[in-house]
């Protein structure tokens, strides 16, 4: 098998059959990607979505004279203990994110996290920001769904349906309200993260 970097060199000077040779080796590690990708949603689900993600993967790499896919090599002059396969995680996680904030609204989701979140007073027992209506409580939900782990998203399930922390340290089978507090506000801090960098 032709080294990766060998068919980029020869890929980006014109050689098509070296083109196509990089996308036939490439084509599974990218489909695996996406379709393990958590920042695809529900769009995880859908053979066509995971389809389109992954050829605008490749239309990307070579789209303007394969513009990005030559900007590996200095990437990688940079960043000397990474690999191509690196690299490639980055690009294929920066078209998921075009794509779905197309297809869903990411923008949406960001300013509802952040509502939530920077409305949150944590050091008040009951608080909750203002708009936890309970669409709205489910519109975060299902942004959370996908991008926190069971823990948190079982503490901020329970703390938007109304119960306390107490309440959710008895019924998750946490020590304590403060250990529950702690869930809760980890679970807003990375939901932040996630469309911070969407």
């Amino acid at each position: 098998m032709t080294s990766v970097q060998g068919l980029i060199e020869r890929a980006t000077s014109g050689d098509e059959t070296a083109w196509m040779h990089l996308l036939g080796q490439l084509w599974d590690l990218v489909t695996q990607r996406v379709r393990s990708s958590r920042r695809m949603g529900q769009l995880r689900g859908s053979d066509d979505d995971r389809r389109e993600v992954v050829s605008r993967v490749f239309a990307r790499l070579r789209r303007n004279e394969f513009r990005a896919l030559r900007t590996y090599t200095s990437w990688r002059g940079r960043h000397p203990t990474k690999t191509f396969d690196d690299w490639l995680a980055i690009v294929v996680a920066n078209v998921i994110r075009t794509y779905v904030a197309e297809r869903i609204g990411v923008d949406g989701s960001k300013r509802l996290v952040n509502t939530f979140a920077e409305g949150w007073d944590a050091h008040e027992e009951g608080s909750r920001p203002p708009v936890t209506a309970e669409l709205t409580a489910r519109a975060l939900l299902a942004s959370a769904t996908e991008l926190l782990p069971s823990d948190q998203l079982a503490s901020l399930r329970c703390w938007l349906s109304g119960k306390d922390f107490s309440e959710i340290a008895s019924e998750l089978g946490w020590q304590d309200a403060t250990a529950a507090r702690s869930k809760v506000r980890a679970a807003l801090a990375r939901l932040r993260r996630e469309v911070r960098e969407s």
